[in-house]
């Protein structure tokens, strides 16, 4: 669904690489801190091979259809609160 996502979630905070190798929708990516604080969002073109690395450490990442943060008025340096399998964005 459009208003869904994927959270990955890392054992410990690090560098973080994603890329749209075989997927086929573009696709937005936002970098988290281990406070809970979006540090950036980037742009994942489909079935592309370049690698977008997180600019900072992280301790998750969150995956959404292309558009999603913009649709929300969600941009790097506001935070998250996980509530269950939930995330809930406070802009």
């Amino acid at each position: 669904p459009k208003d869904r996502g994927m959270l990955f979630k890392f054992p410990h905070q690090s560098e973080a690489t994603f890329w749209g190798k075989n997927t086929y929708i573009p696709l937005d990516v936002a970098f988290v801190d281990k406070h809970g604080k979006i540090t950036q969002i980037a742009k994942i073109a489909p079935l592309s091979t370049r690698l977008i690395h997180s600019k900072n450490m992280c301790s998750m990442a969150i995956e959404t259809n292309a558009g999603f943060f913009d649709e929300h008025g969600i941009k790097a340096g506001d935070t998250i609160e996980l509530k269950g399998n939930e995330v809930l964005f406070k802009t």
